[in-house]
């Protein structure tokens, strides 16, 4: 027989009749209490019974009782079928200045101008759900913990059909006798590494390939990880390095994935989990040897002032070496910097992560690899031939590649490592140019690359020729990679906002893309291909757009298009009845006028600081 989990056991508690129906869940910090309260427990609660609602609500930040009821009152009224009936009557009770929101929303003034006597009427009036009290632990005393419990074990047992959930992480609550007066039934989680690996699966999909997966269970298992918040936190730093390392052609992918993978888990255990300062990994990583492992982690006396401050007992030395060893490729000082937070992504991550290269033949020219001394004469020769087709033919890398193959090929040219002349080859390599499309678009890590590429062009590149060519041919290229996306984005943005919005909030927070755009067919898809949803989210994206002091700076190129945009939809909303379509783009417009509201006062204070400074 299959044990049940957490969520039954719960449901199973709150069924019996025996008892109050009120539960406690509990388990440590990052345990995964939340995601199984919102994943998990939520779905079934509605299961069992369609027809009673599901609350959730935090004690983080509350600081009263009253907060706590009006918090309740809140969430049971303005998602009851008969809302609208309430807030009516809520209004003639506070006044009519009240504003009601929504389908019966009820604010936070009407909340606080309700009489008490008529909040206990109306808290008494609750029935018929299921209320989720999370983060007791947080709320902001032990007085108000000890009453949200007396006032939650009243909803239990006085008001019809109203069942309590309550997770805490217990080890935080100082009082257990409120504890165990309140709770009679309770519920533990402790995650396996089954479960969080799980939890990657669902909530991760398709980021971590067969060896990447592999490797973080095995991680996991060897560390014996139990923190769900720890786990997203590995996989929020994987998720960017993983970003670049995909882009990056000169990278060993599977291998170098699976060591970060398992070199991110390590550092975020030992310091989150295990509570290990960061300077203290920093001087592991820092160090790499066993001598210097026993110089910075031997028992320490105050009069050796050349180990670090933190002094660290035999267990967390056990811990510190237990956790940073066994790793295929070592950590470095930088990785733990970047995966604690400290630090962003450095320029040079390969370096400086220790990330494995391909044995590539292309890369191993590019990079210069034949200089190690490592390159047998058969390998530099079939190199050199599959460098040589890739000038000629670079369909299936970027330019960036390109130009730096050129500039190898012609520096073993000038070098006498091989024949050729060199210029016929720069003459090919301008009407290889000159086609343009030959060449992978340029993405996010490629622009990366360029801005280092660009700063140092002069120690990138070996030949005066090839200098002389990128300078020739790549603002053309550069312009001709710019239309080519702005107009994929146009096409898609044309389509949906959902389709762009990622890619605008992360490459185009202060660049401007509008002024791109062809408006009139800008203005015919959102009335065409819009919902009501991405018209209103566009919108608000416009109207905190252009509020920063700085903003005319960055996006001036953008404000006419915002004002021309404005004209073409009333152009289009003047020639409409009433209809869906017309009230998303009426919705549309308002948050456009408080967007030119925003542009205008950029204006304005550009030119009274052009002014001050004439």
């Amino acid at each position: 027989m299959n044990q049940k989990t957490p969520s039954e056991q719960i449901v199973d508690f709150l069924k019996d009749p025996s008892f109050p129906t009120i539960v406690l869940l509990s388990g440590a910090w990052g345990s995964g209490k939340t995601y199984l309260a919102k994943e998990k427990l939520t779905p079934l609660l509605r299961r069992y019974d369609s027809k009673k609602r599901v609350h959730y609500v935090s004690a983080y930040g509350l600081t009263s009782l009253d907060d706590f009821r009006d918090k309740i009152l809140s969430l049971c009224y303005s998602n009851n079928s008969n809302t609208s009936a309430w807030a009516s009557s809520a209004k003639s009770i506070v006044g009519g200045a009240t504003r009601i929101l929504g389908d019966g929303g009820i604010t936070n003034t009407v909340m606080g101008a309700l009489a008490k006597p008529v909040k206990h009427k109306l808290l008494k009036a609750i029935n018929n759900v299921n209320i989720i009290i999370d983060d007791l632990e947080r709320a902001s005393s032990e007085k108000l913990i000890n009453e949200i419990l007396g006032e939650s074990l009243n909803f239990a047992e006085n008001n019809t059909n109203v069942w309590i959930i309550a997770i805490a992480n217990i080890e935080q609550i100082k009082n257990l006798q409120t504890l165990e007066k309140t709770f009679l039934n309770r519920v533990s989680i402790n995650p396996t590494a089954v479960d969080l690996i799980n939890f990657v699966d669902n909530k991760y999909q398709d980021l971590l390939c067969d060896v990447v997966r592999k490797t973080l269970t095995n991680t996991i298992e060897e560390l014996q990880l139990e923190n769900f918040r720890v786990v997203q936190r590995i996989l929020q730093v994987y998720t960017t390095v993983q970003h670049y390392v995909n882009k990056a052609d000169s990278i060993d992918r599977p291998n170098a994935l699976a060591a970060l993978i398992g070199n991110i888990t390590r550092i975020c255990y030992a310091h989150f989990v295990c509570g290990l300062p960061a300077k203290v990994l920093q001087a592991y990583a820092e160090n790499k040897t066993n001598q210097a492992d026993d110089d910075v982690y031997s028992d320490q006396s105050p009069e050796n002032n050349s180990t670090p401050t933190e002094l660290l007992d035999n267990e967390k030395s056990n811990i510190l070496v237990r956790t940073m060893s066994r790793t295929p490729i070592s950590i470095t000082k930088s990785l733990v910097n970047y995966s604690l937070g400290l630090t962003r992504l450095p320029e040079h991550f390969i370096e400086e992560f220790n990330i494995p290269l391909l044995t590539n033949p292309i890369d191993s020219i590019i990079n210069f690899h034949f200089m190690n001394g490592n390159m047998s004469a058969e390998y530099f020769g079939s190199a050199i031939g599959k460098t040589k087709e890739f000038i000629d033919n670079p369909q299936d890398r970027t330019y960036f590649d390109w130009i730096r193959a050129l500039d190898a090929y012609c520096y073993l040219i000038n070098n006498c490592y091989i024949d050729g002349n060199i210029e016929k080859i720069i003459s090919n390599a301008r009407e290889i140019a000159a086609k343009k499309d030959d060449f992978k678009t340029f993405n996010d890590a490629d622009e990366i690359v360029h801005r280092y590429f660009m700063r140092n062009i002069e120690e990138r590149l070996s030949s005066n020729e090839v200098k002389n060519l990128h300078n020739e041919i790549f603002p053309i290229i550069e312009k001709f990679d710019k239309k080519n996306k702005s107009s994929k984005l146009e096409n898609m943005f044309i389509q949906s906002w959902d389709a762009v919005s990622s890619d605008i909030y992360r490459n185009y927070d202060y660049k401007p893309f509008l002024n791109t755009f062809n408006l009139g067919k800008v203005s015919s898809g959102i009335k065409e291909n819009w919902s009501i949803t991405e018209s209103i989210i566009f919108g608000q994206h416009l109207a905190e757009r252009y509020k920063a002091n700085n903003i005319y700076q960055y996006l001036s190129p953008e404000f006419s298009s915002i004002k021309k945009l404005r004209v073409k939809i009333e152009e289009i909303t003047d020639k409409m009845d009433s209809s869906i379509d017309k009230g998303k783009l009426m919705e549309l417009l308002s948050y456009i006028e408080t967007a030119i509201k925003a542009i205008e006062e950029a204006e304005t204070r550009e030119k009274l600081a052009k002014q001050a400074t004439e």
